[in-house]
């Protein structure tokens, strides 16, 4: 489907690509598969994930979480004057440096 949206098949993956390589590299596996949702970067290094459906109509309340992009985990409270963002281990580990 070229929309992304399948009835049979979710995700909460979170892929990085790196340029110039030009190489994904997934750095989260969730655990509330769903598509259609929103992304957006807020402060240094976290970023806001709005939305989604999980294929099963809309029976979920609505899904807002953070995720800092430097330490690869959700995180639960925004931090506005946080430290710079790093390239994570594993970004930097599969593209053999910075």
């Amino acid at each position: 489907m070229s929309s992304g949206r399948s009835d049979t098949k979710t995700f909460d993956d979170i892929w990085v690509l790196s340029l110039p390589q030009f190489r994904w590299t997934q750095v989260f596996a969730g655990f509330r598969p769903k598509y259609g949702s929103a992304c957006q970067l807020v402060g240094s290094k976290q970023m806001l994930v709005l939305g989604g459906v999980d294929g099963r109509a809309c029976a979920n309340a609505p899904y807002v979480t953070l995720f800092d992009m430097t330490n690869l985990k959700l995180v639960r409270n925004f931090v506005k004057d946080d430290e710079a963002f790093r390239v994570p281990k594993a970004v930097w580990e599969s593209i053999g440096g910075s």
